[in-house]
């Protein structure tokens, strides 16, 4: 554990951030399996947790980040708010300004992700580079449940995900949700950042790179969605490719 807001309470009673964890690095379902996974624990072990929290944990990982010369450092945020927080979005893009590369997750909510923090700092020619995450089906479908909207810059694989549990060392135990689909992305960052041609890339070159490489024409849209939104949908890391693309299984 690297940090926790609760010093009494350092390990995972959840199981939301060890499912997630597994995604990014995890030995089998991983997806950048030799990245380094540092706990940062904002949530409470029965789900949820206080702005001030996150925004503890933040501060972290943008001190921690900035003492490590060469350090290239990623953070999945599958947490979100209902509402805007001024103070959180300002706490997330002053921490990818100084060389953190951010995933976030779109929310669960079925709704416009433009309306929820930490999501709405996403989006194609966001002011901030990070890349905010929606979910999709297992045959590639937007999930019913995903928040959706032109902040949301990809989906990747949010349904049914298989990844570690916390009730033995060898469990796996499925999951659903936008928290899901966000460590498939920031696992294709770490794996990105692992190749010596992009280890000095910052987040804008990153999240070009995620965003260029993921594939279009495969997602199917949403009841109610828009034609040009629908037609803009793209998918990472399910197994999709095309010849100017690149795909993660």
């Amino acid at each position: 554990m690297g940090f926790t807001y609760w010093p009494a309470n350092t390990t995972d009673g959840h199981g939301h951030g060890t499912h997630c964890a597994a995604t990014i690095a995890g030995t089998t379902v991983g997806v950048a399996s030799a990245a380094n996974v540092v706990g940062v624990k904002v949530l409470s072990d029965a789900g949820p947790g206080p702005s001030n929290a996150l925004l503890a944990g933040l501060d972290w990982v943008a001190a921690r980040h900035g003492e490590g010369e060469g350090r290239t450092s990623v953070m999945s945020m599958s947490l979100g708010f209902e509402e805007r927080s001024e103070a959180i979005e300002a706490a997330v893009a002053e921490m990818v300004r100084g060389g953190v590369h951010a995933a976030l997750a779109a929310g669960n909510s079925a709704k416009d992700a433009c309306t929820v923090t930490p999501a709405a700092l996403g989006g194609r020619g966001s002011a901030v580079p990070v890349v905010t995450v929606g979910a999709s089906t297992y045959d590639d479908q937007v999930a019913d449940f995903s928040n959706t909207g032109r902040c949301v810059d990809v989906y990747a694989p949010g349904v049914w995900v298989v990844s570690a549990g916390i009730e033995d060392p060898v469990q796996y135990v499925v999951k659903s949700g936008t928290s899901m689909a966000t460590p498939h992305v920031a696992g294709l960052m770490a794996y990105r950042l692992g190749s010596s041609a992009a280890k000095e890339d910052g987040p804008e070159e990153v999240k070009r790179w995620v965003v260029g490489g993921a594939v279009g024409g495969v997602l199917m849209g949403r009841e109610g969605m828009g034609k040009e939104e629908a037609e803009g949908l793209v998918l990472v890391n399910n197994g999709a490719e095309e010849e100017s693309g690149w795909m993660f299984g």
